[in-house]
């Protein structure tokens, strides 16, 4: 397949899917309001750090070795993927159970059925991840357009039965997304392994580094935002702005994939590598300044469109800095399919951490005094300073 239609392939399921999420989600900030949808947001977050446990960093190992095996005598995919999935069911299973033996009833059963859902949601992109790298990309678009259209019409159906509830919606995704699983083409016959193997293990180890770092610099910010501030409403403000940037790079994935592959195939030629990282870096950079100059100017307007008046102010004011962050952010997405399909995952956990350290201590200085404002100041100085980290380093 050309990598023209793997990308048109690739683009279109997931237009398709960000569109239907980003619907889903202004939907439910709606009818939640802004406190309720900052609750929502934060249980989100939550999820997603326990979800770097269910994954351990082998998607992206999987993602590496099927795409072409590292040299050695013990080569690494023909085991992997019922590695990864028991993986899965075990920290899944080992998290549910820690969340009930809390000893808070509040928010356990929203956290449960979202740790259900993100670990459905691996498995699913453990599935992706061998079509991907096997270079079945319209196959993997055909599968992300039939779980997010099922997943997205079970939680429309739960919410109109049992109300607009973050139980309601976590619960119906979990269900869904748990459905497609045994079905996958690439999981249909993979019989789950849970063995303690060393070797991926201390192979993915670099990458969940990675994956911690990078959720630091991508999410924490909520996590402090629902722990500093005494206004929930505000929390429910910035999330909103935030789904939208994610939209933005979310739209960039489909060439990020099919970017990963030719790289990876590049590696072992030096200039040609170089050539292509170089051609492509331009490409993102140009793109991230066009996405930032509108988001600037329209930012205010598109959230009074999409989320109503009740966040119009502080989402608008939100999302004109966020779409600053763009001009490093979509370059960065190239320099890290850069270094991972070159084997530099060190070189990429040495830059991600320094930025989640910096995310880290500025959120803490300036959310207090600046509130929203200061954590999407922060995520510009994140971005730039992972720009600066991995293109020093790939570019010498």
């Amino acid at each position: 397949m050309n990598s023209l239609r793997a990308f048109l392939l690739q683009l279109s399921a997931t237009a398709y899917a960000a569109i239907v999420s980003l619907g889903l989600s202004i939907a439910i900030a709606v009818l939640l309001g802004p406190a309720g949808f900052g609750a929502y947001a934060g249980v989100v977050a939550a999820a997603s750090f326990l979800a770097l446990l269910q994954d351990g960093g082998l998607r992206t190992l999987m993602v590496r070795e099927y795409t072409a095996p590292t040299a050695g005598p013990a080569p690494f995919p023909a085991g992997l993927v019922s590695l990864a999935c028991g993986h899965v069911l075990l920290t899944t299973g080992a998290i549910v159970a820690c969340v009930m033996l809390l000893p808070v009833s509040a928010g356990k059963a929203e956290l449960s059925w979202a740790v259900l859902a993100f670990g459905a949601t691996t498995l699913l992109q453990l599935g992706s991840a061998v079509l991907r790298a096997q270079g079945a990309f319209g196959r993997d678009a055909g599968w992300q357009i039939a779980v997010r259209t099922v997943s997205a019409l079970a939680i429309l159906a739960a919410v109109q039965l049992f109300g607009p509830l973050p139980l309601t919606v976590f619960a119906a995704w979990a269900v869904a997304l748990l459905a497609f699983v045994p079905s996958h083409p690439a999981l249909r016959w993979v019989r789950p392994g849970f063995a303690l193997t060393r070797a991926p293990y201390r192979a993915a180890a670099g990458f969940f580094i990675v994956d911690l770092a990078t959720f630091i610099y991508n999410r924490a910010d909520i996590l402090l935002l629902s722990l500093l501030l005494p206004d929930q409403a505000d929390v429910g403000r910035y999330a909103a702005g935030y789904r939208l940037f994610d939209g933005a790079l979310l739209m960039a994935a489909p060439a990020a994939t099919v970017l990963f592959r030719k790289l990876r195939l590049a590696h072992v030629e030096p200039a040609g590598f170089a050539r292509l990282l170089r051609r492509s870096l331009a490409s993102a950079a140009a793109i991230g300044v066009a996405a930032a100059l509108g988001g600037w100017l329209f930012g205010p307007a598109l959230a009074r469109f999409f989320f109503g008046e009740t966040y119009a102010g502080g989402t608008g004011d939100v999302m004109q800095w966020l779409a600053l962050a763009l001009i490093f952010a979509l370059p960065n997405a190239v320099l890290t399919q850069a270094a991972v399909a070159g084997g530099a995952q060190r070189l990429y956990a040495g830059a991600a951490t320094a930025a989640a350290c910096v995310n880290l201590g500025v959120n803490l200085a300036t959310i207090p005094v600046f509130g929203i404002l200061g954590a999407a100041w922060t995520t510009i100085a994140t971005e730039a300073v992972l720009w600066l980290g991995l293109r020093r380093r790939l570019f010498g």
